[in-house]
């Protein structure tokens, strides 16, 4: 992660400056990214703040009972930095892909924890960095058709020798319309710490359109 958040900041200069038991839903949301780099990175200090926008993609489906299947993809062109849009932008982009288990409480089920491993890869334009992500996370459901989710995530990178400290958490609300179509709004945070005094902090915010299938809704 040090490499590509250096990787990131040189481009800026350059540039000019979860499912849950037997449910499932597919997640098309439309993103606003906000791009912080600030510290120590790469030898240079850095302020800066970055916009855009961006699209993201969210599959989850349960199999053997309260195991699940996921996949996410959020892709995003940051092109206004420091209030000012430039000629050069930045793509970042990552996915991931896993298997959890989620564990509903009580007799209505409608608190369920879950806990998912995930294989992980960020792409900073051209150069990019893998490994895995450990989940905890939490869904309510209010009624039939409002849900709530939260969750907590820490990642590992494959590079041996990376002491980045990378985190990030989520929240997310959604509405079913239907019983297969409704609309999802999710909050999304992810920072890096890196071993040089440097910090690569991202937030999304995603809405969209949620198809529900598996016989009800969830986060």
């Amino acid at each position: 992660m040090k490499r590509l958040i250096t990787l990131a900041t040189l481009s800026l200069f350059a540039a000019g400056a979860h499912a849950a038991g037997e449910f499932g839903h597919l997640d098309i949301t439309f993103v606003q990214p906000d791009l912080e780099l600030s510290g120590n990175v790469g030898g240079m200090p850095v302020n800066v703040d970055g916009d855009g926008d961006g699209i993201g993609i969210e599959f989850v489906t349960g199999f053997l009972g309260n195991s699940f299947f996921n996949v996410e993809h959020t892709a995003r062109n940051i092109d206004e930095f420091n209030g000012e849009s430039v000629q050069g932008d930045l793509d970042i982009k990552n996915t991931e892909f896993g298997l959890g288990y989620s564990y509903p409480l009580g007799e209505s089920g409608a608190l369920v924890p879950y806990a998912s491993v995930n294989l992980y890869e960020f792409e900073i334009e051209s150069s990019s960095e893998d490994g895995y992500s450990l989940v905890i996370g939490a869904e309510y459901a209010l009624n039939d058709r409002i849900g709530l989710g939260g969750r907590y995530k820490v990642f590992k990178s494959n590079e041996d020798d990376s002491e980045d400290d990378i985190s990030g958490f989520r929240l997310t609300g959604s509405y079913a319309i239907t019983p297969v179509f409704g609309f999802v709004l999710r909050f999304e945070n992810l920072t890096a710490d890196t071993n040089d005094g440097g910090e690569f902090d991202v937030t999304d915010i995603h809405l969209g359109f949620r198809a529900i299938f598996g016989g009800g809704d969830d986060n």
